[in-house]
Parts: C-alpha cells; structure tokens; sequence
C-alpha cells in the first residue's frame, strides 16, 4: 500500500508546493477540467474539488491532458493529486447562497453585480454548481432575499477514492463538530490518503486551531498537512487580503504546528511577503485570486482555446507564490 508519507514527500521535498483550490461546492465539470489543465501544466502539485465523483472525474481529465501536453517535463503521477474537501455545516466552505423568492423584487442587480464566481445569472437565478460561498451577494442583497445554506452533502469517501481522489480536507469550521469526522478520516489514512486539517481565523483562535490539530493528528497514521485560512473565499489583489493567512500561519507554526500551508485571501503577493515574515511554509493555496485570473480570457472552458494566455497567467502567479518562498 502506499503510505500517507509517501504520498506528502512528492509535495513536501522539492519546498513548499501550490494547491489550486477550485471551491468545495464548485461542480461546474467544463470550467474544473480546464482550470485543472492549466493550473496542471503550471505547477500545482495539489488541485482541490468538490466532494463529488463527477468533480473529481473533471479534474482528473484537466490533469490527463496537461500531461499528454507537457509530460516531458512534469512531475510523475501521482502528482498533482486531486484533494476532495468536506466539514460541518458551519464552515462556509461547504455553504451555499440561496434566494429567497418571495422576498426577491428581481429588479435590482446587486446580487447580479457582487458574485466574483459568475454564479448569478441574467435572471438574478443562483446557479449553484458554480457557487462557492463566498457570501458576497447575501451582503449586497438589499431585500435580505439571499441566504447562505449547507451544501449537498458529500458523496462517499470510498466512491471519491474509487473515482481517483488521493487527497482529503476536512473543513474545521468552529470545531465543535469535528468528533463526527474521526472514522471517516481515520478510514482515509489506512488507505494511504494524504489528509489535511483546514482551520480558518475566523472561526477560531490560534489556541483552538491548535487544539483541533492536536485531536485529528491522532486520528491519521502519519504527518497531516495544516491549511491556516485568514479569511475564507475573499482573495482578491493586494497585501491586505493576504495579510490574515500568513499572520495566522505564523501563529500556528510559533505554537509548534509542522506543515502549515496558507489560504483564504491569497494571492500574488503571498509568496513575498512570506518571505519577508522569513515563514517555512509548506505550501500556499489560491482559490478565488486564482480562477479570476483566467476566467476572464474568451474560450474559458473551450480544450482548444484561451490556454496560452491562461497559463502565462497561472505560471506567473505559481511562480510568485512559490520562487520568493524558496529563495528564503
């Protein structure tokens, strides 16, 4: 069987890594294998999905064909591992908006103009397999017709193992139902699965992330990874969206916590201030910053178009996330 450590090593031994994070509620399949493609032939050695089979099977086929596109200089499989994320329905990773119609005047556009995601369509409709809970709209609604809901529920460990996910996420949330997740991570780890623990700053303490940490690195048969998300699914550009995760990291890591990586407001940026903070990290993980990038670029989701420009993008930005980390 291959072990848990053996399956870290690809990640951990060449210096920190690049995790593309698609949206633990993110099912939209065309858009997931192209971002899984370009960010593939990038450098990101760990692509994170929804906790679907069809989710999976989208990135696996992104990461195929990068490697029928660039496999003479690629790293070998099972490298970029696809990661499946799940967590109680208090994170706001596995939430996602809902409209209320009877409080909606469908007049305004200000639910239309907050979504980052384009998950809200000229009808003002949600589209939920594009939704990522970021909240935005529910905050911009003045009718308070948007509410944030839980996701639907995970598919089974054994069928998304099956379907070719080799990495898992458990989603923290406030800690409080974290008990529930003991068996089912612990039946990962046997498998030989990479696990990672994700605890964000604004739903606990340092003292209580380093709590939880303690409690499921009991439960995994060797090292686990830690994701320090600032704030959840609010990358945008500058130093001030980044500054929560890599402030938070430095907590974790000053209380003992190996393998941190960081997320939640990420972006071009936290590679270098990484390095000016002199932090070891393990990895840095993109999601929001990470998908605007390209999804602007005509023929998004086309196998035979917008890929130049799109991965000049991605390479630059794994670049600034990953050079200034090494150079420390």
């Amino acid at each position: 069987m291959t072990t848990l450590s053996k399956l870290i090593q690809p990640l951990v031994a060449e210096g920190p890594y690049f995790k593309l994070v698609c949206g633990a509620t993110f099912e939209d399949t065309s858009e997931l294998a192209h971002l899984a493609t370009i960010f593939t032939l990038a450098g990101a050695r760990l692509v994170d999905v929804a906790a679907q089979p069809d989710a999976v099977d989208a990135a696996l086929s992104g990461v195929r064909r990068a490697r029928r596109l660039g496999s003479a200089w690629l790293p070998q499989a099972p490298v970029p591992l696809v990661m499946v994320s799940i967590g109680p329905e208090d994170d706001p990773h596995v939430q996602i908006a809902e409209k209320v119609d009877a409080l909606c005047t469908w007049e305004c556009p200000h639910c239309l103009n907050a979504c980052p995601h384009g998950a809200i369509d000229a009808q003002l409709k949600i589209v939920a397999q594009r939704c990522v809970g970021c909240g935005q709209c529910v905050a911009a609604c003045p009718e308070e017709a948007v509410r944030m809901v839980p996701a639907a529920p995970p598919a089974a460990l054994d069928e998304l193992w099956g379907a070719g996910a080799r990495a898992l996420e458990l989603h923290a949330g406030t800690g409080a139902g974290l008990g529930a997740y003991e068996g089912q991570v612990r039946a990962w780890s046997a498998k030989g699965g990479v696990f990672s623990l994700s605890v964000n700053a604004v739903q606990m303490t340092v003292a209580q992330a380093t709590d939880a940490w303690r409690t499921v690195s009991r439960w995994v048969e060797g090292p686990l990874l830690l994701q320090a998300d600032g704030k959840p699914i609010s990358g945008t550009a500058g130093e001030a969206s980044t500054r929560p995760a890599l402030s938070f990291a430095c907590d974790l890591m000053a209380a003992g916590v190996p393998h941190v990586q960081v997320a939640g407001g990420t972006n071009d940026l936290t590679g270098k201030m990484a390095r000016e903070m002199g932090l070891g990290l393990a990895g840095v993980a993109v999601g929001s910053f990470a998908r605007r990038l390209v999804r602007d670029i005509r023929g998004l989701g086309d196998p035979n178009a917008g890929m130049s420009e799109g991965l000049s993008r991605a390479r630059k930005l794994v670049a600034s996330a990953l050079e200034p980390l090494e150079a420390r």
